[in-house]
């Protein structure tokens, strides 16, 4: 292949600098999938708030021991986010030094599984979720099923504290299931919130 000749030029210009990485907007399912990895492994509270309906449910898995029924709420979601995201609650659980968030290609998106939902506007994706958080003192590696319950922006219980209103091209996070059982104690998704909840 041939390349027409540069100009030459007698100003030097220096290294140009990376472009700023940018995060995924939530306009499917699968991009708010993407998001909600992008907020893990970048830290970014800001954008991880408005993740979550104002109905928003963490289903804990049978391995964390929590009993039936337990789980956590948006504000506790966003509150072990900001810790987790933020300075952390030392001593005992310090800032990450480095987060990894990772799912499986090739997504799939079904539709809702739960009764009653109108399969238009509630999504669910199933996969396999790799993450790592390393602190100085303690290192959480987990692999985990989970599912992803997904509700279109004109029918989500929108949070009033994010300031916007019904979008068809938005979409939310409603409800969170991990699934892992293991015969003995194992790192859990849960179990990282929990360790990043105020006390």
């Amino acid at each position: 292949m041939a390349f027409a000749p540069l100009a030459c030029s007698s100003k030097k210009s220096g290294p140009s600098a990376p472009e700023p990485p940018v995060a995924p907007s939530p306009t499917s399912p699968q991009n708010l999938l993407a998001l909600i990895a992008w907020c893990w492994e970048m830290q970014d509270e800001t954008l991880y708030r408005g993740i979550f309906t104002s109905d928003f449910f963490f289903d804990f898995a049978p391995a964390d021991s929590q009993s039936v029924g337990a789980g956590l709420d948006r504000a506790q979601e966003i509150d072990a986010g900001n810790n987790l995201f933020g300075s952390g609650l030392p001593p005992a659980h310090p800032a990450p030094t480095n987060i990894s968030f990772n799912y499986d290609p090739g997504l799939i998106v079904t539709n809702d599984d739960r009764p009653g939902k109108d399969p238009v506007v509630h999504k669910l994706i199933t996969t396999t979720v790799s993450i790592s958080v390393l602190t100085s003192t303690l290192d959480y590696s987990i692999s985990s099923g989970m599912k992803f319950y997904f509700v279109r922006g004109d029918s989500a219980a929108i949070p009033g504290d994010l300031g916007v209103g019904p979008d068809a091209n938005r979409w939310y996070l409603e409800r969170w299931e991990d699934n892992l059982v293991c015969p003995k104690t194992c790192a859990t998704v849960g179990k990282v919130k929990l360790d990043y909840q105020t006390p």
